[in-house]
């Protein structure tokens, strides 16, 4: 049974998580937007890089960030809920520049970094790399090298925010009149916290840790910024781990290492393509087609009622949509007919009376 918590009225201040920890609340939540953007359908059109894996899927930018706003639906979204609305890095105050991108990985490198007038840093002395998985919980690796000359003193730093909007909100069909209660983001241990109250009076939360813990981080409102000092010399890298769990109601899973969750992920994947039919022939490029047909399936398999279907689409149809997912799970019953029968139970007990 979900964790009910006590109803917040206007003159509380303070709201208590399943685990009885005290947060300050900060208000009436609200979506997180971009200072002067427009209130626009989020079908407008943006390229977002996706990754999914079971319920949990995460839509950015092709640089890897997540910016706040109400126009792409960028996130990290679990249970129809975006847990995740910025996540932005920057390099000595400076957005990354972009050299290329797929959905798991983003290279780039620095802009020119200045101190006043000064040229500091050149563009390209530094390489950046952003390795990111989804398997319980999203993890990332930043990787920066330092391919410069002389030894590199900058400050790496992520923009953190959560606004907890649902999907209908996040796509601009509705206008909640009222919405849940934002808890003011919390740092202890080395870890920072996100929290929230809804209508609904269920605790959810976003919590963030990192590896290595930041050297500072502030906390401004709803949005946190982590830092770390970095010295790089000459062909030095550094490597700074960040993971974002979703929890609703107090429910997490012990965590694990990037590697340890990699291995798992690769495994499960593994096992998941080979139970279906192995479709082999002399046409490479027809071959790379019905490897990356599998992977999309797998992407789109979510849990739902106890069972297992294909999600209509990310990121607005991850959820029971009957004739999508019985159409996908006909035209596959070539390669794995399992899905079909997963997809008929699911339904059936979802039928009305």
């Amino acid at each position: 049974m979900d964790h009910v918590s006590e109803p917040i009225s206007s003159p509380q201040t303070t709201a208590r998580s399943p685990g009885g920890e005290e947060f300050d609340v900060v208000g009436r939540a609200g979506p997180l937007r971009i200072k002067g953007a427009p209130r626009v359908l989020a079908e407008t059109r943006q390229d977002l890089l996706v990754i999914k894996e079971g319920a949990i899927f995460l839509c950015s930018r092709p640089n890897g960030d997540i910016l706040p706003g109400l126009v792409s639906g960028e996130g990290l979204y679990f249970e129809d809920t975006r847990f995740l609305s910025e996540f932005r890095l920057t390099l000595g105050g400076k957005p990354l520049v972009l050299l290329s991108s797929s959905d798991d990985i983003a290279y780039a490198t620095n802009p020119n970094l200045t101190e006043g007038k000064a040229l500091t840093v050149p563009q390209q002395d530094l390489s950046i790399q952003r390795f990111r998985m989804i398997r319980h919980r999203l993890y990332e690796r930043i990787s920066v090298r330092n391919y410069g000359r002389s030894a590199v003193d900058t400050r790496l730093e992520i923009s953190l925010g959560a606004d907890y909007a649902d999907t209908f909100e996040v796509r601009g069909f509705s206008r909640r009149k009222a919405r849940g209660h934002t808890l003011a983001p919390k740092f202890a241990s080395g870890d920072l916290r996100f929290a929230y109250v809804g209508e609904d009076r269920v605790f959810r939360e976003t919590l963030i840790t990192f590896d290595p813990p930041p050297t500072t981080i502030a906390v401004a409102g709803e949005v946190a910024t982590a830092s770390w000092d970095l010295v790089l010399e000459r062909r030095e890298k550094k490597t700074i781990e960040v993971s974002a769990e979703p929890s609703v109601a107090g429910k997490r899973r012990a965590p694990l290492d990037l590697e340890t969750a990699e291995k798992r992920a690769h495994s499960s994947h593994d096992r998941w393509r080979r139970a279906g039919t192995i479709i082999k022939t002399d046409n490479e490029h027809f071959n790379r087609f019905i490897h990356a047909s599998v992977r999309d399936l797998r992407a789109l398999e979510t849990p739902f009622g106890g069972g297992e279907l294909f999600a209509a689409g990310i990121p607005w149809y991850v959820a029971p949509f009957g004739r999508d997912s019985l159409l996908t799970c006909y035209e596959s019953l070539l390669w794995n007919p399992r899905t079909a029968v997963d997809c008929l139970r699911v339904l059936a007990k979802l039928q009305a009376v």
